[in-house]
């Protein structure tokens, strides 16, 4: 079974700079989805219109692809068979799923004002290199495909939990995470969010 959706989402981005000076970054993100309840996989574009607030001019961005933490040797499955103090939850279960179990979220033809871009992917980042700087004040559209996989849940996402629930679906899209723009301490401008309007077209 298919399932269409198609999503707007409106995320503010709240960044601070300094204690003395703070700057808001607004997204836009518009998502046209197709989900395979079958295979517990979906295919989508998203479509972003990114406004840079700050003072700085950016070469890079980056976005979150959360979903690829649940991979074994993924970095999250590392450190929580490593760690004393790993989270209880986690332990080695990631380690221990097969590929139908797995998480993934990858991305491809990835575009900002229509121009192709140098996007990298590492584990459970796309490093975004831009094919002309963004302003301050300026506003871009980024454009992408992406697939991803929800796997079994073992922290707050993922499929089929112990509450009989199917999906519990957060942080399953290509989310922007920082920004990396020429600053006078040569500092990456660390961004803080969270999502304030959320709302879905069925």
């Amino acid at each position: 079974m298919k399932i269409k959706h198609s999503f707007l989402f409106v995320i503010l981005f709240f960044a601070l700079k300094s204690q003395a000076q703070r700057f808001q970054q607004h997204a836009d993100y518009r998502m046209e989805v197709n989900f395979d309840a079958q295979k517990n996989q979906y295919q989508g574009t998203q479509t972003l219109k990114y406004t840079n607030n700050s003072p700085d001019t950016l070469q890079k961005v980056f976005f979150h692809l959360f979903n690829n933490a649940f991979q074994p040797k993924s970095s999250m499955d590392i450190r929580n068979q490593n760690l004393e103090d790993a989270d209880p939850r986690v332990a080695d279960r990631i380690s221990k799923l097969n590929a139908s179990e797995q998480g993934f979220l990858h991305c491809k033809n990835v575009k900002m004002n229509g121009r192709d871009v140098v996007a990298k992917e590492e584990g459970t980042i796309l490093e975004v290199t831009l094919s002309e700087p963004i302003a301050p004040k300026s506003t871009v559209t980024f454009t992408m495909n992406f697939d991803g996989q929800s796997p079994i849940q073992i922290r707050r996402s993922g499929r089929n939990n112990k509450e009989g629930i199917d999906y519990s679906m957060a942080q399953w899209y290509p989310k922007l995470r920082q920004l990396l723009g020429k600053q006078t301490n040569n500092q990456n401008t660390k961004i803080k969010h969270r999502d304030t309007v959320a709302e879905i077209m069925v």
